[in-house]
């Protein structure tokens, strides 16, 4: 029973992951309160982003794979946004990037940092060298 105790806890803190903000940049303003992804949601925004490129996947230049890489993620983490906030609506990439950003700093704010490389001396030294069998050493430069 602790284990079904320990996941509805987690469940339940994933959800609490909720940030409000507001845009307001050229002519469009507005509030938006936006969800931490769960895996599921980050299915859903491949399967948009997917649905919106169509056989075009892959062979688009980089606004429009932007766009939709944007537009995909922001449609499926938004609990509350404006009215005009769609893609027939909306006209400046400006704004959309401003959104994005907003939501990317906060979501990014969960990541966990990786353990500092302790080794990161050793590949300063010796790097065409190779410690074998015996402790000889081997040298790769020719």
């Amino acid at each position: 029973m602790d284990d079904v105790k320990r996941a509805g806890a987690i469940v339940t803190d994933l959800h609490k992951r909720r940030y409000t903000f507001q845009i307001e940049k050229n002519e469009y303003a507005g509030e938006f309160t936006v969800k931490y992804p769960s895996l599921l949601d980050r299915m859903k925004i491949g399967a948009l982003r997917a649905k919106y490129l169509g056989d075009a996947a892959g062979n688009v230049d980089i606004v429009t794979d932007n766009i939709v890489y944007m537009f995909a993620t922001l449609e499926t983490v938004a609990v509350k946004k404006p009215g005009w906030f769609d893609l027939d609506s909306m006209d400046d990439y400006s704004v959309l990037e401003a959104v994005f950003d907003q939501y990317t700093n906060w979501a990014n704010t969960f990541r966990v940092g990786s353990e500092p490389d302790t080794d990161a001396e050793n590949s300063r030294t010796g790097a065409n060298e190779e410690t074998v069998e015996g402790n000889e050493t081997v040298s790769d430069t020719y």
